[in-house]
């Protein structure tokens, strides 16, 4: 069959794994970010076209959502048919790179540029791989950003053996030289716009193709065109990425200095000694490879938070990667085994070496290399197998169909039951029933969206949680206003301006420096105080919202809590959402807390010490580095004039 039959068959089997049920699982909290964020670039290009910088993070991923949010009412439904579409556009990369891959390591030359060639084994098992791989269909159907970053780690990884291919060719024209030299270091600065650190390490990439797959006598001047190569791809990716190191659009974001922007989540590397290094590797790596341990009474023990490559590969395809290098490095193409192997530690060992907070999508990367492996593997499989005749040929049908089984299982899982998929235990406590989960903030969504009356959403930021997933999905929703504010100001217009005249005091927006504006609620308006619950904080832990309302529970009319699914059936529910639906009195009566059946919110009333305590810690966390100076600040709830 012509390549290009292939590459339309193998994207219409990935359309039918990934479309379906696109918003089974709910939405994540970093999607939520991401999704505001690319809301507020709609808005306002001109002032927020780096407002993913706060973070940092690079903001090409957040114009990208920027450019598809309004082509759908559901923002969720558009940022991950992003992450659809930049999978759709790498898999005919990656059937191309696999049959290079497989041509340069057996020293054969590229095909003519006349009509289709015909598709190799290799090439359709890379297809099979890549259709069917669970760890890469939940990256491709998340509005995050791993699915771009594969993408141009693809782009990437086949440009560099292109290169390398024009420099072993000897009829290669400078022109098409310059030219693959120019997309690569296109593709290497939306990489850096995309991902920080891990980003980086694909510059390695093109110099070991071209070292592997070069020829080994080239002369000085090949050398010194590499050079020059090399440094015009270099100058090219810079000049893409150094806007979003250079430039703020918003006057009002906090400063970030460069080392700051390149390299910032380095912070969240292993603070261990050198000393404890190699056990804190050791760890590193048996969480993304195995999913055993050694028991204490001998024998080994089943683990459930690690093991991701054994998890999301699943066992038959994770033990056939590996064998599958070890089983090159030994064949004919030992070449093709060094520059997968490579590109593996590239991407795994920063997380092995250095990793301190680890989650399983920070290593999907890594997967690539050795689903190449197990394509050129079983391509060279496939043609040993189908010159010794029909036993042969059956056997090897039917060990192929045992390879695939659990991928093809686990990706109709992801489409049938979302929420039940194979997870490790802290993606599920992630994507599922943590914090983090928006199963509880869909609920309060909807059950917003439903009221009859218009109504005004007091959006309660906080620590750890900005709830940031409730604005996505009321974005646009009629008879909904949206603000945002911690529980500090909540308190505070609960004794002070809300009794007196419906007023409070909330910001457009969920960033902290923003300041305040007074807001007054029309009689026709409901309120809705929306938070997390628990509370996290950093000095108490989970703190629940009804410890926090205290004697201001007088003003709440109506509560209602929604829950994430618990982590086991039958099991606690680990976070959710509390809904307090606001009670008013008529404009102009006196403060509620001048009355005797309601004390002054001080240390002995119900506003007990311990809530005290978080709503000071979380003030203190959420001020900005630079205020700005006419940033009204929010008091405590023991003051009631402002």
């Amino acid at each position: 069959m012509p390549r290009r039959f292939l590459v339309f068959l193998a994207v219409g089997a990935y359309l039918i794994f990934r479309l379906p049920a696109i918003t089974g699982l709910p939405i994540f909290v970093d999607e939520s970010t991401y999704l505001h964020w690319a809301d507020l670039v709609r808005r306002d290009p001109a002032r927020n076209a780096f407002v993913s910088m706060i973070d940092p993070k690079p903001p090409l991923h957040v114009w990208l959502l920027a450019l598809v949010l309004g082509l759908g009412r559901n923002p969720l439904v558009s940022g991950r048919l992003l992450s659809v579409a930049a999978g759709a556009l790498a898999l005919p990369m990656f059937i191309g790179l696999a049959g290079r891959l497989q041509r340069t390591a057996s020293g054969r030359s590229p095909p003519s540029s006349g009509g289709s060639p015909r598709a190799s084994a290799t090439e359709w098992c890379a297809a099979a791989l890549f259709v069917t791989s669970p760890y890469l269909a939940f990256s491709q159907r998340m509005a995050l950003v791993e699915s771009l970053f594969l993408l141009e780690e693809i782009a990437i990884a086949g440009l560099s053996v292109a290169v390398a291919d024009a420099f072993r060719e000897p009829g290669t024209t400078g022109r098409r030289r310059w030219n693959l030299w120019i997309l690569l270091g296109l593709a290497l600065g939306a990489a850096f716009l995309t991902r920080q650190n891990i980003s980086y390490v694909l510059l390695g990439l093109p110099v070991l193709a071209i070292l592997l797959f070069s020829r080994a006598d080239a002369a000085w001047r090949r050398w010194r065109r590499l050079l020059i190569g090399m440094a015009a791809a270099m100058a090219i990716a810079v000049l893409v990425w150094v806007p979003a190191l250079v430039l703020e659009s918003d006057p009002d974001l906090p400063h970030k200095d460069l080392k700051t922007k390149v390299f910032y989540h380095l912070r969240y590397s292993s603070e261990t000694s050198l000393a404890s290094r190699p056990a804190v590797a050791k760890e590193n790596a048996v969480t993304l490879f195995l999913p055993f341990e050694r028991a204490a009474a001998g024998g080994l023990r089943y683990r459930r938070d690690s093991g991701w490559f054994w998890t999301y590969l699943t066992p038959p395809l994770a033990i056939l990667s590996l064998a599958a290098l070890l089983g090159l490095a030994f064949g004919r193409r030992r070449r093709a085994a060094v520059f997968l192997l490579a590109w593996a530690l590239l991407l795994l060992a920063p997380l092995v070496v250095f990793g301190g907070v680890l989650y399983s999508r920070y290593a999907v990367a890594g997967a690539v290399p050795l689903l190449l492996a197990s394509a050129l593997a079983l391509g060279a499989g496939i043609s040993a197998v189908s010159r010794r005749g029909t036993p042969a040929v059956v056997l090897g049908t039917v060990a192929g169909a045992g390879l695939f089984f659990l991928a093809v299982a686990d990706c109709v899982r992801q489409l049938r039951e979302p929420l039940r998929q194979r997870f490790v235990a802290s993606d599920r406590l992630q994507y599922v029933s943590g914090w983090t989960a928006g199963a509880a903030v869909e609920s309060a969504a909807r059950a917003i969206r439903e009221r009859k009356r218009p109504v005004v959403v007091v959006n309660v930021v906080g620590l750890a949680f900005p709830n940031i997933g409730l604005a996505v999905l009321l974005r646009n929703a009629p008879g909904v206003q949206m603000h945002f504010v911690e529980w500090t100001g909540v308190l505070a217009d609960l004794a002070d301006s809300w009794p007196v005249g419906r007023t409070l005091h909330l910001r457009n927006d969920y960033r902290p420096w923003k300041p305040p504006g007074e807001i007054r609620v029309p009689d026709s308006s409901d309120v809705v105080v929306v938070s997390p619950d628990p509370v996290l904080s950093v000095e108490e832990g989970r703190v629940p919202v009804e410890s926090l309302v205290g004697g201001f529970r007088r003003w709440v009319a109506e509560t209602r809590r929604y829950e994430n699914p618990p982590m086991q059936a039958g099991g606690p529910a680990e976070a959710g959402v509390k809904v307090l639906l606001l009670r008013s009195v008529p404009r102009g009566r006196p403060a509620a807390i001048s009355s005797p059946a309601m004390p002054a919110p001080d240390s002995s009333s119900s506003a007990t010490p311990r809530s005290a305590r978080l709503l000071r810690k979380e003030r203190a966390l959420s001020e900005p580095a630079h205020p700005p100076s006419r940033e009204r600040p929010i008091p405590l709830p023991a003051r009631t004039s402002r």
